[in-house]
């Protein structure tokens, strides 16, 4: 769609558009999204400027985003909707909103075969999670989901956990959150956790509660997890989580 397609050449620089499939005519300044080529969407934390008295040159390829304003994801994120091969996203490190988050995945990026999500390194918290909700709810799996160091709270985690009710995660990274013991037992006892295989967990404030909420989690029938990470402070959680594998 050649509207869209115009503002999105202000969003992605020239050479992430060849890479994954999009063309670019410099003489007239249109451009061209074969949207069946894009299998994987990266963005680097360099790569969003928001400094809008910043303008490249068509020549200037540093930057893989110019003016990411709201209206620029919500236009981003209906074209990518198109792509029909779309498997993996990274957004690591790009501070973006709950806002951005909102206007980017919509009500859930529509029929993309999405299997890996990476968010890491994004201030998202609660509102930010509560706009990934629609993805979770569209789709039945994700064989991983990156979500380590986005200021996530109980409450985050709480809101994670209803995504979870919908959508099973193979592999999960929460690491250096804030979740403590209540959200650690939100997640475990969603209706879909016994599907998870990985969970990266270090860096929350479990405690005592935690741990024995893990050790229920173990002792549950039908579970495929095979490893979870979190730090032990005190020498008898090891004796607690041994006793219930």
């Amino acid at each position: 769609k050649k509207g869209q397609c115009e503002t999105v050449e202000s969003i992605i620089g020239l050479a992430e558009w060849r890479h994954y499939g999009f063309t670019f005519e410099n003489s007239v300044g249109v451009c061209t999204l074969n949207t069946s080529n894009i299998s994987a969407l990266w963005f680097n934390p360099g790569s969003l400027v928001r400094d809008l008295s910043y303008a490249p040159t068509a020549s200037d390829y540093s930057h893989a985003a110019r003016f990411m304003t709201v209206n620029n994801w919500k236009i981003f994120g209906l074209t990518m909707r198109e792509c029909t091969n779309l498997k993996a996203i990274r957004f690591s490190g790009c501070d973006l909103s709950g806002e951005e988050l909102v206007a980017f995945f919509g009500d859930g990026m529509g029929g993309c075969p999405l299997e890996y999500l990476d968010l890491r390194k994004n201030s998202l918290g609660t509102i930010g999670i509560d706009a990934l909700l629609p993805l979770l709810e569209s789709r039945q799996e994700l064989s991983y989901f990156d979500l380590s160091q986005t200021h996530m709270d109980d409450e985050a985690a709480r809101k994670l956990s209803e995504g979870l009710n919908h959508c099973r995660i193979r592999c999960m990274n929460l690491e250096c959150n804030q979740i403590g013991d209540n959200g650690l037992e939100s997640l475990l006892f969603s209706s879909n956790a016994g599907y998870l295989r990985t969970l990266e967990f270090r860096g929350n404030n479990v405690g005592q509660q935690g741990v024995e909420t893990i050790c229920r989690f173990l002792q549950m029938g039908n579970i495929n997890l095979q490893s979870i990470s979190l730090e032990i402070v005190r020498p008898e959680w090891v004796l607690l989580l041994l006793s219930a594998i």
